[in-house]
């Protein structure tokens, strides 16, 4: 006896029988980019920093770019700088001696790394505007900065003892650390020089701007929460407080932080731009 289907159950399994189909379809027409999957150092950077990399504008005699290790315990890369190469955040770049580098950022502002020179591209990100920070471990970075309309417009030089605040100008920073050894002690001294040939920029010591200044104003906070000063006297102790660990340096002057001092009061400089041009920044 030959057993019948019926209609409704036959309409069921041609419902079926298209859904695998139109499945089995959708996943055979993913293609899958080499360049999207962690397989080495190159595509972890290409990956995670798309769109808002540096290039290789401009190189003289040699330097490296140093790739970070990735996800998974993917060794990180170094390779010969040449121009129009990645330059990621992340990456380290170090100039050899009697060299000199040029990256334009992906908003056209331009970095100069001198001779001997080893600058972090520590934070390269464009969402929502642009918010840039360079980590300079040794030696002189130039930074012409493009101004940017809207948006976050953060453009930051730091050192081990200092960090540089821009929103549009062309300034250096020198980081330099001296070893003197005496009789019984090596003493170590970091100094960081801040030269403004255009606009200006906010210059604070990393330490004393980051612990010190927080301390004293939880102190002046809770004298007022308490009523032990007014509040023309809370807001007079807060300004004082924040513009003893920093300086404003405008065009044509320069300063220095010295150790874990507050940055200096800013004296007139002797450089000018053909200073750190493409060849006076190999005299850096």
């Amino acid at each position: 006896m030959k057993s019948k289907i019926s209609p409704l159950v036959f309409l069921i399994l041609i419902f079926t029988l298209s859904s695998h189909k139109s499945n089995a379809q959708s996943f055979s027409s993913v293609k899958f980019n080499s360049d999207s999957l962690l397989f080495d150092g190159n595509s972890i950077n290409k990956y995670y920093t798309s769109g808002c990399s540096g290039k290789v504008s401009n190189i003289k005699g040699c330097a490296k770019i140093i790739k970070p290790s990735g996800e998974c315990g993917v060794p990180g890369t170094e390779s010969n700088a040449s121009i129009g190469d990645n330059a990621a955040q992340g990456d380290v770049i170090k100039v050899c001696p009697k060299s000199m580098i040029e990256i334009t950022l992906s908003d056209g502002s331009i970095m100069r790394g001198a001779p001997n020179s080893e600058i972090n591209m520590s934070e390269l990100n464009c969402e929502g505007g642009r918010s840039f920070s360079l980590r300079l471990l040794l030696g002189t970075a130039w930074s012409e900065v493009a101004p940017v309309m809207g948006g976050d417009t953060k453009y930051e030089v730091s050192t081990e003892n200092a960090v540089v605040g821009s929103r549009g100008t062309k300034f250096n920073v020198r980081f330099v650390i001296d070893t003197t050894k005496y009789d019984d002690e090596t003493k170590i001294e970091r100094k960081t020089i801040i030269t403004v040939l255009e606009g200006k920029v906010e210059v604070y010591n990393t330490n004393k701007a980051t612990l010190t200044p927080l301390a004293e104003q939880k102190k002046i906070t809770d004298d007022y929460e308490n009523r032990r000063i007014t509040l023309e006297e809370f807001t007079r102790k807060i300004n004082e407080v924040q513009n003893n660990y920093k300086v404003i340096v405008e065009a044509g002057m320069e300063t220095m932080v010295y150790n874990e001092n507050p940055p200096m009061q800013p004296v007139r400089t002797s450089y000018s731009l053909n200073d750190f041009s493409g060849e006076g920044i190999l005299g850096r």
